[in-house]
């Protein structure tokens, strides 16, 4: 990973969540991904396009046979992405204290046995750790 992981917006969040379901995708791809998601003109897609290459959160290739396609690939996983969000949110937000940070959100959200079981499973796997 880079030295300083780039800040991804809103937006460009669900623009990134076309990539990361398609693997790569064309700016029309992008386009038809996100006019399911949110109303967004063509255009401003391919403005996030351009920052989000600018970024180096994506890279393209051009097209062999039409030299003005490029085919867009996320150089971050979703993984890596959510990693870098919730450390952003956990320091900017709670002092860098992730206990303090799950305390509040299992506090504030309304789990089903199931996720409060798998909370306790990754619990007492950190604790092995």
């Amino acid at each position: 990973m880079a030295e300083t992981f780039p800040s991804i917006t809103e937006n460009e969040w669900l623009l990134m969540k076309v990539v990361w379901e398609k693997g790569s995708c064309t700016a029309a791809d992008f386009v038809s991904g996100m006019a399911d998601v949110k109303s967004i003109s063509a255009q401003t897609v391919r403005v996030m396009i351009n920052r989000l290459v600018k970024k180096g959160v994506l890279e393209y290739e051009v097209d062999e046979r039409n030299s003005t396609v490029h085919h867009y690939r996320a150089r971050y996983t979703e993984e890596q992405c959510i990693r870098e969000k919730s450390k952003n949110f956990k320091d900017a937000f709670f002092s860098g204290d992730g206990s303090l940070m799950l305390a509040t959100m299992v506090k504030q959200e309304k789990l089903s046995k199931k996720e409060v079981q798998e909370l306790i499973d990754l619990l007492e796997q950190s604790r092995e750790e």
